[in-house]
């Protein structure tokens, strides 16, 4: 079986679209409305890469602010523990005194 033929007409739709796109058959209304639309796609790209940056800068505060909070937390059982040595030392002197 000869696939020639098939691939002519493959090929003579394809430079026929071709043709009606860039021949302006589409009109100038068409045209504009594709400009536009790869503008918005421009803009959209854009918009997602300064999102994504700015994604990156959210993850990597939270990610100190939990390192803050860790200490934080760190120092708030050692001010515990220091109140209890505290009470503990002043037990002690209580009970020296006479």
């Amino acid at each position: 079986m000869n696939r020639l033929p098939a691939v002519l007409a493959v090929a003579g739709w394809g430079l026929c679209g071709l043709f009606i796109l860039n021949s302006g058959i589409l009109g100038a209304d068409t045209q504009t409305r594709i400009a536009r639309l790869t503008q918005a796609l421009q803009q959209a790209e854009a918009d997602h890469d300064a999102l994504a940056a700015e994604l990156g800068r959210f993850k990597a505060a939270h990610q100190d602010l939990q390192h803050v909070e860790r200490r934080i937390a760190s120092a708030t059982e050692e001010l515990k523990h220091l109140e209890y040595l505290r009470g503990r030392v002043s037990g002690e002197i209580d009970a020296i005194r006479p």
